[in-house]
């Protein structure tokens, strides 16, 4: 425990030298100590023996020998400040030894705790047993205002006087934060600096009254004072000594405490920092993985919708023209629905690669739940999963969301089926929706925003998932199913991603009890549409129109040419961007069906954008395998009109085609 001042603090208080003069020597002390000072970290030890050893021209300078150098002090004014920083010595050494055993026990105890609040309970509970005080209080500065606050008083009124404040300056306590020296008053109504509104709002009435400031280092951070004595005497100069003893260890611990609760916050917000940057480092790496199988799907999509093509769109055309009485109409119907199945598949990888872009129409959740109920797949899904049991609870006043059908009818699908297939024996799966309003963040598997929400849940009664999986179980072709038998691993990967192509979020909640599936949709108020399921081949037949199909796979141009002659229109093809272009400079038709990826040569886009420098006003539908990318949309943005995947049927491809001519020049409907 320091029992003197620093030199420096004694010289400013006898007026040798400025604040400004003090902080330049210390800074150059600093200065010297570090030009002195050793590169290398040493050990305790190594430390102690270097510093035994050293010789007296390698130690840093005495902050007097500093100031002395600099010219701030002369030697005499050294001198006389060395000889007063030793009278607090001298006065400390006529205490009893007991009682400065007591303030020495007390400075041990302050400083054996980084606990803030434990420092303060201690520095109360001590003050008044050194003092033999009635109360006591602890003030601390308040860096913005300069007002003293009641921190931490003590005493009979002591709950009065929490939080109670003493402008800068006001009262006996407000000199000594000014001065920064004790002040020890016998009768505080004979002395003009005391402040009686503190007396007035408490009810106390203060007789006599010790004051010293509390500073760490060079830095006053507040004042202690005690308050009547209890044998109604008065404080004395020991008292003085004591306390200022007392509060200069008092000081060092509450900052000790001050700079470890700060490090605390700083080591809590790095530790924070670093959770966000590890997700961050998570969804970017996931975002990298999708961007990957995205490559690869939408490669191997454009590649596999060719193939499929003639397994989806020649079948079509065969039935056409064969007898309802045939025996081949089975087996041909057979190849035509194993190609849809196989589409699907390849319109799962393409949605889990987020490569897809999902057209939006006003949906309802509950006709999704309704209709999926009464499908084959649910029928199959009861067939296989024959002991357990679907219930619904669906909100009756449910808004309308914004989706695709397809895509959320798939949503459904495999939240059910996994739901079904994670409970063990008999057992209960529960399809729910409801609106909500969330008005503030919650925070979840996704953190779901403030907003209005449908919101669809599934949840069953199974063993719940493990942690470790939870943390997978959206990635694609993570799945603890037999591969190929029960699922493809893309199940939970199309929920997650359809959720985010819809701009919701997700959660889930799972522990040994079951797991709930939470899927929160935006709402909208517009309404649903009614619409046939099927339109009739006359709705949408041509009249001897002029299509120009442009693909470089002969097969696709083959079924193309002879789906668009069957629905009565005059076909031509062309192989590549290039052919078409030269075509097209001595020929006109009234539409192209334009494939987007050909190669090698130019692509659908660049092919639009010379066709119309010939024809500004030519009309197209874009053909693509893959995802509507931004060739499609920037061909769009041009004039080009819808935009179909393949495989291709006839619905879909002679209602795009006859919607695009039915466009005026400027795409009014005419």
């Amino acid at each position: 425990m320091l029992i003197k001042k620093y030199l420096g603090q004694t010289m400013a208080e006898m007026g040798f030298v400025t604040r400004q003069q003090l902080d330049e020597a210390l800074q150059r002390q600093k200065q010297i100590m570090q030009e002195k000072a050793s590169p290398e970290k040493l050990q305790r030890d190594r430390l102690v023996t270097e510093a035994r050893l050293a010789k007296d021209t390698d130690m840093a300078p005495l902050l007097g020998q500093v100031l002395n150098d600099m010219g701030f002090v002369t030697r005499e004014q050294l001198e006389q400040a060395l000889q007063e920083q030793e009278k607090p010595f001298q006065a400390y050494t006529s205490l009893e030894n007991e009682k400065l055993g007591i303030a020495l026990e007390i400075g041990a105890l302050v400083n054996s705790t980084l606990s803030l609040a434990e420092v303060l309970h201690l520095i109360m509970t001590h003050a008044n047993r050194v003092t033999n005080s009635v109360a006591s209080t602890l003030m601390l500065v308040d860096e913005t205002t300069g007002e003293l606050v009641f921190s931490v008083p003590t005493g009979p009124k002591k709950d009065k006087l929490i939080d109670i404040r003493i402008p800068p300056g006001e009262g006996i306590a407000g000199w000594v934060v000014e001065h920064e020296k004790p002040a020890l008053v016998p009768n505080v109504k004979e002395d003009a600096r005391f402040y009686p509104k503190v007396d007035e709002k408490s009810g106390f009435e203060t007789k006599s009254m010790l004051c010293v400031p509390l500073k760490a280092k060079t830095k006053l951070i507040g004042v202690l004072e005690v308050i009547n004595k209890v044998d109604e005497t008065f404080f004395t100069k020991e008292d003085e000594l004591l306390l200022s003893m007392f509060g200069y260890q008092a000081a060092v611990g509450i900052e000790n405490a001050r700079l470890y609760e700060e490090l605390k916050e700083q080591l809590q917000e790095c530790k924070q920092a670093a959770q966000a940057l590890r997700k961050s480092e998570e969804k970017l790496t996931r975002a990298k993985k999708m961007e990957a199988l995205g490559l690869l799907a939408g490669g191997v999509a454009h590649d596999l919708n060719n193939v499929l093509s003639g397994i989806v769109s020649y079948p079509e055309l065969l039935l056409l023209d064969l007898p309802k009485e045939s025996k081949l109409r089975k087996p041909i119907e057979t190849i035509q629905e194993t190609g849809h199945r196989a589409t699907a598949i390849v319109q799962d990888l393409l949605t889990v690669a987020r490569g897809i872009a999902i057209a939006k129409e006003p949906l309802n959740l509950n006709a999704m739940v309704e209709n999926f109920l009464l499908s084959p797949e649910f029928e199959k899904l009861k067939r296989f999963h024959p002991t357990v049991t679907i219930k619904t609870n669906l909100d009756t006043d449910l808004f309308n969301i914004s989706g695709s059908d397809s895509h959320l009818r798939k949503v459904v699908m495999n939240l059910v089926s996994n739901a079904a297939e994670a409970i063990e024996g008999s057992g209960d799966v529960i399809i729910s929706t409801l609106n909500r309003y969330v008005d503030r963040p919650i925070r979840g598997y996704d953190d779901v925003n403030v907003g209005e929400y449908g919101v669809l849940s599934v949840s069953d009664g199974g063993p719940g998932i493990s942690p470790d999986d939870l943390e997978r179980i959206f990635e694609p072709f993570y799945t603890k199913k037999v591969m190929g038998r029960s699922g493809t691993g893309l199940g939970l990967a199309v929920v997650w991603n359809v959720v985010q192509d819809l701009k919701g979020y997700l959660d889930v909640i799972s522990d040994e009890n079951g797991t709930t599936f939470e899927l929160y949709f935006p709402i909208t108020r517009e309404e649903v549409s009614d619409k046939d399921l099927s339109i009739p081949i006359k709705d949408y037949q041509g009249d001897g129109e002029k299509v120009l199909v442009v693909d470089d796979v002969e097969s696709q141009r083959e079924i193309a040419c002879e789906m668009l002659n069957i629905l009565g229109y005059k076909a031509k093809a062309v192989s590549s961007g290039e052919e078409a272009v030269e075509y097209l400079k001595e020929n006109t038709v009234d539409l192209i069906l334009l494939d987007m990826i050909m190669a090698p040569g130019i692509n659908g886009r660049e092919t639009y954008e010379r066709i119309i420098k010939i024809h500004p006003n030519q009309k197209a539908v874009i053909v693509s395998g893959f995802a509507e990318t931004d060739d499609v949309k920037e061909a769009q943005r041009l004039g080009a009109g819808q935009y179909i995947k393949k495989p291709l049927t006839l619905e879909k491809m002679g209602t795009a085609v006859k919607d695009e001519l039915k466009k005026g020049l400027r795409g009014h409907t005419i």
